[in-house]
C-alpha cells in the first residue's frame, strides 16, 4: 500500500501552476523569534476555480505534461510521422481523461513517471500493431487471407540416330534362280549377282536432336470474410476502451493506479 498518494487530477494542475501561474503575489511575512528577523515569501496559484472545464486543462497542459516528465514514446503507426503524432497526442489526452480523478499506484510521483515509462515502453508496440490492423488498413473486415506462388522448370533433350541398306534384284530366267554373293560396302557395287537383270540399292544414316526448355511461375492473392460485418463490430466492441482497445484496463492492471476503473 501507499503511505500516500495524489490523484492524476492534482499532478496535472500542480504542472500547469508551473507553466501559467495565474493570480496576484501571495505574500507572506514570518518573524525569527530569535533573532526578529523577517523572512518574505513570494508565491503564485494556478486558479483552478477559474479554469473549470477540466477538459480544458487537459487540452491545454496534459500534453506538455505528459511529454516533460517522460522520455520517449513509441508511436511509429505509419510512416507519416505529422500522423503519427496526431495519434499518440489523441492517445495520451484521452489517457488524462481515463484516469484523470484516480489516485496513482505508488507512493509519490517520481516513482509513478518511472513505472508509466515502463508500462509504454512495453506495451505500446503490442499496442501500435493491433491499431495499424484494425483502425488504419481495417483489415478487421479481412478474416481470411491467401497468398500462393508457384514456379516451374522443364527441360527435355532427345538425341536419335540410325542407319540402313537396302538390295534387291530381278531374275531373268525361267526357274526364277537368283545367286548373289555378299559383301561389305555399298550394296550396288558390293553386291554380285549371277543371272540378274536388275539390281537396286540403298544405304543411308540419320541422326536426329531436340531440346526444349520451358519456365513457368504463378501467383494468386485472396481475402474475403467468413463472418458478417456485425459479427466483427460486436467483437471490437468487446475491448474494453473503445478504439484504444484494452489499453487503459492494462495500465490498471500494471498498478499504475488505486481504486476500480468504470
Amino acid at each position: 500500500m501507499a503511505k500516500y498518494t495524489v490523484e492524476l487530477s492534482s499532478m496535472v494542475c500542480a504542472f500547469a501552476y508551473l507553466q501559467d501561474p495565474q493570480g496576484k503575489d501571495t505574500h507572506l511575512s514570518i518573524e525569527d523569534v530569535d533573532t526578529v528577523d523577517m523572512f518574505d515569501y513570494y508565491s503564485h496559484e494556478f486558479l483552478y476555480s477559474q479554469n473549470t472545464n477540466p477538459n480544458k486543462i487537459i487540452d491545454k497542459y496534459g500534453l506538455a505534461f505528459m511529454y516533460d516528465r517522460l522520455t520517449e514514446i513509441p508511436h511509429n503507426f505509419t510512416d507519416n510521422e505529422d500522423l503519427n503524432k496526431e495519434i499518440l497526442d489523441r492517445f495520451l489526452k484521452a489517457f488524462i481523461r481515463h484516469f484523470w480523478g484516480r489516485e496513482i499506484g505508488q507512493e509519490n510521483p517520481h516513482y509513478w513517471y518511472v513505472i508509466l515509462q515502463g508500462f509504454f515502453d512495453e506495451h505500446m508496440p503490442i499496442f501500435i500493431q493491433a491499431y495499424q490492423k484494425m483502425m488504419i488498413e481495417n483489415q478487421n473486415f479481412i478474416t481470411n487471407v491467401a497468398d500462393s506462388q508457384s514456379t516451374g522448370q522443364s527441360n527435355a533433350n532427345s538425341v536419335s540416330e540410325g542407319t540402313g541398306s537396302s538390295i534387291s534384284g530381278t531374275a531373268d530366267t525361267p526357274q526364277n534362280e537368283l545367286d548373289f554373293k555378299i559383301n561389305t560396302g555399298d550394296p550396288t557395287d558390293d553386291y554380285n549377282f549371277n543371272y540378274s537383270s536388275q539390281v537396286g540399292g540403298a544405304k543411308s544414316k540419320d541422326s536426329n536432336t531436340t531440346k526444349s526448355d520451358a519456365n513457368d511461375k504463378q501467383t494468386s492473392h485472396s481475402e474475403g470474410r467468413n463472418a458478417t460485418i456485425m459479427d466483427l463490430v460486436n467483437q471490437l466492441q468487446q475491448f474494453s476502451n473503445g478504439i484504444y482497445l484494452d489499453m487503459f484496463s492494462r495500465a490498471w492492471n500494471y498498478g499504475l493506479f488505486l481504486g476500480l476503473v468504470s
